[in-house]
Order: structure tokens, then sequence, then C-alpha cells
């Protein structure tokens, strides 16, 4: 009897073990859930009064969002749409380097018109607005599309060159490039984390490179190269026979290369 007793009560005792046990694990399962909860909210409460911040210490750029404007924003949508279904169409599922390029100018270009009219929509918070035209609008997208237009020039403008570029050459060119960049993308990206760019000292730099300094820098660029191009093109084709630059330079066709750029800068424009 002692042994059965005691056997019986060694099989209690394991019972409310595994009881106690598995009690133990729901209850650090559910402090595990709920720290988990906790990060989450933090998370979000850091990120929201972080955005706040963001928002209130980025440059206010003016935009009158009239009957004239949304038109032109549409016709430039639907343009954009229609080259890209263009270039479909024409090249089914061949990629090249022309189009690419072109097609990436051509998607970006239609979700700046987006991002731009839904910035426009009433009742949206400073902070909603201010990362749909500020940051995704005129940073993201539109410092992308400058990066990626000076590279089709650039390419361009290799293509239709009957010597090489030094390495020289080509360095400088790109820190051109990322340079003319990097003149306004901080401005409506990072420097908002850290200083008041509404301020007036702040506007004034801003105006000063972000506007002046990566207007002319983007200028240039293209008015140097493109001139370059075209004269390039003059002088090597033959203008009683108009045989084609890849005959003489063992290159692709360029009229196809610049026909697509010229219409990436119609769109740009």
């Amino acid at each position: 009897m002692l042994g059965l007793y005691t056997c019986a009560s060694r099989r209690d005792v394991l019972v409310i073990k595994i009881g106690n046990t598995s009690q133990g694990s729901d209850s650090s399962f559910s402090n595990s859930q709920n720290c988990e909860n906790y990060v989450f909210v933090f998370s979000f409460i850091l990120m929201k009064n972080f955005c706040k911040n963001w928002a209130s210490n980025s440059v206010d750029i003016q935009f009158e969002y009239s009957l004239e404007k949304i038109i032109i924003v549409w016709i430039t949508f639907a343009v954009s749409f229609l080259f890209l279904v263009h270039s479909a169409l024409i090249n089914k599922l061949t990629f090249s380097k022309v189009r690419i390029i072109t097609d990436i100018i051509q998607v970006e270009t239609m979700t700046f018109c987006i991002f731009l009219h839904l910035s426009t929509t009433e009742n949206i918070s400073r902070e909603v607005f201010t990362i749909y035209r500020i940051l995704i609008c005129y940073g993201i997208l539109g410092c992308s599309i400058q990066v990626i237009d000076n590279y089709f020039v650039f390419f361009l403008f290799k293509a239709t060159q009957l010597k090489y570029l030094s390495a020289m050459e080509r360095f400088l060119i790109q820190c051109w490039i990322w340079l003319n960049c990097l003149s306004y993308l901080p401005w409506v990206t990072i420097l908002p984390c850290f200083l008041d760019t509404g301020s007036t000292v702040a506007m004034d730099w801003f105006n000063a490179t972000g506007s002046y300094l990566w207007s002319a820098m983007y200028i240039i660029f293209n008015a140097y190269f493109g001139w370059n191009i075209w004269h390039s093109i003059k002088m090597t084709f033959d203008p009683f026979h108009l045989e084609p630059i890849v005959d003489r330079m063992g290159e692709i066709d360029l009229i196809v290369k610049l026909s697509y750029r010229n219409i990436a800068h119609l769109v740009l424009v």
C-alpha cells in the first residue's frame, strides 16, 4: 500500500509539474506577445513623431495646382503611358539599354504625376503632403529622373564619339552627374532630420544650391553633350547616301537612340 501510495504521489507530483510548466510557457508566450506589442506601439509612436518633426522642418515649396497645371499633369501622364505602350508593341520581349532607360523614365514620370495629384487632395495632413510632394515627387523621383537622363545623354555621347574617353574624363563626368543630384536631394530627404530647412538662412542656401546651381548644372550638361552628339552625327553622316553610323563605327544605329532621347526629353519638359 505504501508503495502504491508513493507511486501515486509521484505521479500526481509529475502531473502537477507538467501543468505548472505548461502554464509557465503560456505565461511566457503571453509576455512575449505583450512585449512585441509594446515595441510595435512604441516604434509607431517614435516614427509618427519623427515624421511630424521631419515634415515641420522640410522646405515649403510653393506649387499652385491650378486647372491649367492639372491638365498639363494628366496630359504628361497620358503621353508617358502611350510611349510605354508603344515601346512594348515595337520591342515586345526584346530589352536593350535604350529601352530600359526610356521605360524607367516613363514609369517614373507617371508615378510623379500620380503622387503630385494625390498631394493636392483635400484634408490631407502636413506629414502625408510632405512625403508625397517633397520627398517622393521632388526628391526621389525628380532626382532619379535627372540622374537617369544624364546617364542616357552620356551613353549617347560615348556611342557617337570616334575616340575613347580617358578614365579621368569619365570620372569627372560621373562626379558632375552626382554633384548635380546632391546639390538638391539632401534638402528634401536628409537635412530636415537635423535642421529647419524652412528657416530664412536655410532657404537662401536651398535657393542657391537646390534651385540655381542644380538648374545650371543640368542645363549645361545637356546642352554641352547634346550639341556634341548632334555635331558628331552631322560630321559622320554622308549627306548624299545617309549611311548609318553603325556601318562606320561598329555601333548600333544611333538614329533610333536619338529618337528615344528626344521622346524622353519631351516628357521631361
